[in-house]
């Protein structure tokens, strides 16, 4: 089953490991989720999945109207809360979703990235 999955999702991609970082207190910066003109705050939902394709995951509860159209483009915006304006952006495509009983995964896998750099003047 494991390698099934494996291959739905990733085909014949090789999965690379990295580390993982944890933050103690709370999320200083602001993630959303942008897509034919709507924007979902992602911050807690998000999880970079695989490095090779780079996937993420975006977690999203059962809540009747908070749907969102499955584009094939779409975009994360990852805003700096201090500063208020965007860091990073980037351009993801739609992979697909896993439907559970509380919710849904949607998968997108990166196309492209822009990184705004901020200075402190």
């Amino acid at each position: 089953m494991k390698k099934l999955l494996h291959n739905i999702l990733l085909g014949n991609a090789a999965v690379r490991e990295y580390c993982t970082v944890t933050l103690e207190g709370e999320i200083k910066e602001k993630v959303y989720l942008i897509t034919d003109g709507k924007s979902f705050d992602i911050s807690e939902t998000h999880w970079l999945l695989c490095l090779d394709p780079l996937v993420f995951g975006i977690w999203f509860k059962r809540k009747g109207d908070d749907s969102f159209e499955r584009k094939s483009i779409c975009e994360m915006h990852f805003m700096d809360s201090a500063v208020g304006e965007t860091v990073a952006k980037l351009k993801m495509s739609f992979l697909t979703t896993i439907e559970e009983q509380d919710g849904t995964l949607l998968l997108l896998k990166l196309n492209d990235v822009s990184i705004r750099h901020i200075g402190f003047i």
